[in-house]
């Protein structure tokens, strides 16, 4: 069985393992609905990762979904349009929490996004799921319940350093980096490794 594959079946196991969670809050409210809210670029500069999120979450969901769900609950995926622009995610998690009454965030792409909502999760407890960020915010110690699927910035900037410098031999390499949470993570896990 290739690596791919195994990380695949690995991946659906823990989904599923936290979704069983997830319905286990949902169960103590008597829904027969597992509400999810999910807040993604589906327009702006990052639209083609926020649009594959949705696709590749909508047909998995729906996979559970016609398989009877998770204890006979189905999974509701509501989605919302933050453009990749913290606020709007602020607003669309606000809706999800208060007015929606998801059960848990699921899938939200971005750091200065995940980021912006972080005092929203702090107060409602609402469990942040298999956010789209290598952030250490999420993972040293994180002040929200925070399930990871993604790697983090610093294995990813570890396993590139690696391959520059053993494999191609580079004395020397230059960043750019971009001028917001995403880029102050991903600056502070380079620096690790210099």
């Amino acid at each position: 069985m290739s690596a791919f594959r195994i990380i695949a079946n690995l991946n659906i196991v823990l989904i599923a393992l936290v979704l069983g969670q997830t319905f286990a809050h949902a169960e103590q409210t008597n829904n027969k609905v597992i509400k999810l809210g999910m807040s993604t670029a589906l327009t702006g500069p990052a639209k083609n990762i926020g649009q594959q999120l949705h696709k590749g979450s909508s047909v998995y969901f729906d996979k559970v979904n016609n398989a009877g769900g998770i204890n006979g609950a189905k999974v509701l995926l509501l989605v919302a349009d933050d453009h990749y622009e913290p606020k709007q995610t602020v607003n669309n998690t606000r809706e999800f929490i208060y007015t929606n009454k998801v059960d848990a965030l699921f899938g939200a792409m971005g750091t200065p996004t995940s980021h912006a909502i972080i005092p929203l999760l702090e107060q409602s407890k609402i469990p942040f799921l298999m956010p789209f960020s290598g952030a250490s915010f999420l993972r040293e110690k994180p002040s929200v319940k925070a399930f990871n699927l993604r790697a983090s910035y610093n294995d990813e900037a570890q396993e590139q350093i690696k391959y520059l410098v053993e494999e191609h031999k580079h004395t020397k390499i230059g960043l750019f980096i971009q001028a917001d949470e995403f880029g102050l993570y991903v600056e502070s896990g380079l620096c690790v490794f210099s």
